[in-house]
């Protein structure tokens, strides 16, 4: 189960909303296929000035599996308390083009992320922004913050295995937390 799922959108807008503790009861039961929300094949979609808290898995999952399957994306002015990955966008090599863009244009600007960090099976989590297979995008003034020791995620993550157009990161704030690729 998602807090909120969509497909082949146009124009979609999520705003001051409050997504707390989606896909489980118990601990037990997280899983890596729930999320507060789930895009698929977003086009001119803004999530903006939203909380996200305690999720099983991704807070904010946007995925393509075409080329140019995803358009004009912002994520603006967000608080992500406590999350094990804020941000995905990207797409899935074994339902789609490993070497396409999928992603074209947006921003992922003014987000406050504080991580959790710890494992769901065997998988680490406590990275903030993961982004593969997009172009023409920005990742700007975001502050990433971690919760505690022994750290081993990233606050930033563009996947070198996936092709990628021009990615920009500035002016973004992560203390004691590394960039990765």
């Amino acid at each position: 189960p998602q807090g909120l799922y969509a497909t082949e959108t146009e124009g979609l807008t999520i705003e001051e909303c409050v997504f707390d503790h989606n896909g489980f009861i118990k601990d037990s039961e997280m899983t890596g296929f729930r999320h507060h929300i789930y895009l698929w094949e977003a086009k001119n979609t803004v999530i903006r000035n939203n909380v996200f808290s305690r999720e099983s898995y991704l807070a904010v999952k946007v995925r393509s599996d075409h080329t140019d399957g995803g358009k004009n994306l912002s994520i603006r002015d967000n608080v992500f308390f406590e999350t094990k990955r804020a941000i995905w966008i990207g797409g899935d090599p074994l339902d789609g083009d490993p070497k396409a863009i999928l992603h074209r244009g947006g921003d992922i600007r003014g987000n406050i992320i504080t991580l959790a960090r710890g494992k769901i099976g065997s998988t680490s989590y406590g990275t903030g922004i993961i982004v593969g297979q997009l172009a023409d995008f920005a990742i700007e003034k975001n502050l990433c913050i971690e919760k505690g020791t022994d750290y081993s995620g990233y606050a930033i993550r563009v996947q070198n295995w996936t092709p990628h157009g021009v990615v920009t990161v500035t002016s973004t704030a992560c203390p004691g937390v590394p960039l990765g690729t």
